[in-house]
């Protein structure tokens, strides 16, 4: 059984049936591809996933024609409604697209419909995944090693940002710089820290949001921001300190396209 909920209010239940939503597909991607010079062919440059809109449609019942206009006024005021989740249940199964809006509602009815209109729905998610409420700690583990390796699993079908904890335990040496570079090694996005590090340090990563922070401050690490496909990857950390006991975690919200 599949059913859909926006601001709250349940739109497969009551006065309200979905019979027909695009929710299962793909949002759209956006590509850049530039042409080569004096030779043949391109090469894409770049590749985004956009924003997404997604389609409902369905009816509404009421028990008498006054029944049926106050169901439509209910469902008219969620134009109104400020940023909201989106929810599509499937067996129990719930996928949220959060920061969504209602952008655009049209009912249908005509004059032998006394107590039946049909209507369809657009709304605007800013994000092109929906999210389950899972999420899975990709590891969690004490390091000692100059360079480490570690593996996990993404899951979802969109790639995974995790948050990414790096504690400092303690390090040799402590009162000069030294440089922690870490990352998705397969697609070589990695980001690099360097400063006079000192047992107790805590550097923590938004990859969604490319933030990084030691304790309360902002700071500005060298190169990219990691992200990962679903499916098999692996985390590398590693440093130029003579010793160091490092403890690395990473959490990820499950997203879906």
């Amino acid at each position: 059984m599949i059913g859909m909920s926006f601001a709250g209010v349940d739109l497969s239940s009551g006065k309200f049936t979905v019979t027909e939503t695009d929710a299962f597909s793909a949002p759209s991607k956006t590509t850049k591809i530039i042409e080569l010079a004096r030779r043949d062919g391109s090469v894409q440059v770049y590749e985004k996933f956009n924003s997404r809109t997604i389609e409902v449609s369905g009816y509404i019942k009421g028990t008498s024609g006054l029944d049926l206009r106050a169901a439509m006024d209910q469902m008219k005021r969620l134009l109104l409604s400020p940023k909201s989740s989106l929810v599509l249940t499937e067996d129990g199964y719930p996928l949220t697209w959060d920061q969504t809006k209602m952008r655009n509602l049209n009912i249908s009815r005509d004059q032998t419909q006394v107590t039946y209109a049909t209507f369809s729905a657009e709304f605007f998610s800013q994000q092109p995944f929906a999210v389950d409420g899972v999420s899975d700690t990709w590891f969690d583990q004490d390091v000692t090693a100059a360079t480490n390796s570690i593996p996990f699993v993404v899951n979802g079908t969109y790639p995974g940002y995790p948050i990414i904890d790096i504690t400092v335990t303690a390090i040799n040496p402590n009162d000069t710089e030294t440089t922690i570079v870490f990352g998705n090694p397969a697609t070589s996005q990695l980001l690099e820290i360097t400063r006079i590090f000192k047992a107790g340090d805590i550097i923590n990563i938004d990859t969604l949001n490319r933030r990084a922070f030691i304790g309360t401050e902002l700071i500005s690490p060298d190169g990219q921001f990691p992200a990962w496909v679903p499916g098999a990857g692996t985390f590398e950390i590693s440093d130029l300190a003579t010793t160091r006991t490092l403890h690395v975690k990473a959490v990820a919200p499950r997203r879906y396209l």
